[in-house]
């Protein structure tokens, strides 16, 4: 399976699982100010996609001075350099898609990072957004994880119905039910077990892990499974 990093301009607190995950990525992608992380982190990427207007001169020429793939996008366009990232991995054929510096302190850059889930490329590729200690993902079909008992697991629909929710390993469990856009019901639920798993009929599911309330080491242990054979495991099967 090919896998890709992304990593956009947003928060990183975490360089460290930054390289973790790059150690095993096949491809690197720099989405504009991402391109400022990976060079602290001691990372080359790969490709660097967008307008660049949020490096400085210094940063460019590094950049020119390293002979970088780079696929330079106007100032003035209707995509975001994330967007046009995550568009560039699932072009060279990337079937899992980790994803830094999605989640930051701007609200709506964060909001439209978390909605490109819901995009039609969410169908060709496996893409989680990581941060320190929290993780985000859509479900379309199955998905099941390996995590941390006490971690906070939190369901929104992406799409004005979602039938046929079932959650299990979790405080509260769900079989078959059906949320609405724009309810809370999914809010703060409780992983209860090793391995959570939640189900769709119809529709797409967000789903947000965050483990920070657990211990740091046992956090730690839980976001490095990601890296290995990988935590998340989607299924093509539908319960029903």
């Amino acid at each position: 399976m090919k896998r890709a990093l992304v990593v956009a301009g947003g928060a990183i607190a975490d360089l460290g699982l930054l390289r973790s995950v790059a150690g095993v990525s096949n491809l690197i992608i720099a989405a504009n100010g991402g391109f400022r992380f990976l060079a602290k982190a001691g990372i080359r990427p790969s490709l660097v996609v967008g307008d660049l207007d949020s490096l400085s001169k210094s940063e460019r020429d590094s950049l020119a001075g390293q002979a970088i793939q780079t696929r330079l996008h106007p100032r003035h366009k209707d995509k975001t350099d994330a967007e046009l990232a995550l568009e560039a991995a699932i072009e060279e054929g990337a079937l899992r898609i980790l994803c830094f510096g999605m989640l930051g302190k701007r609200l709506d850059q964060t909001l439209a990072n978390v909605l490109l889930l819901s995009r039609d490329f969410g169908k060709r590729a496996q893409i989680c957004f990581l941060d320190s200690g929290r993780e985000v993902f859509s479900v379309r079909s199955k998905m099941e994880w390996r995590g941390t008992p006490g971690e906070r697991v939190s369901i929104i629909p992406l799409t004005p119905v979602v039938s046929g929710v079932t959650l299990k390993g979790l405080l509260y469990g769900l079989s078959g039910e059906t949320l609405h856009q724009g309810s809370t019901r999914g809010i703060s639920n409780i992983l209860v077990a090793r391995r959570g798993s939640v189900a769709v009929e119809q529709g797409i599911l967000l789903v947000l892990r965050d483990w920070r309330r657990v211990s740091k080491l046992s956090a730690f242990s839980s976001q490095l499974s990601a890296i290995g054979a990988g935590r998340l495991r989607e299924s093509g099967s539908r319960t029903r």
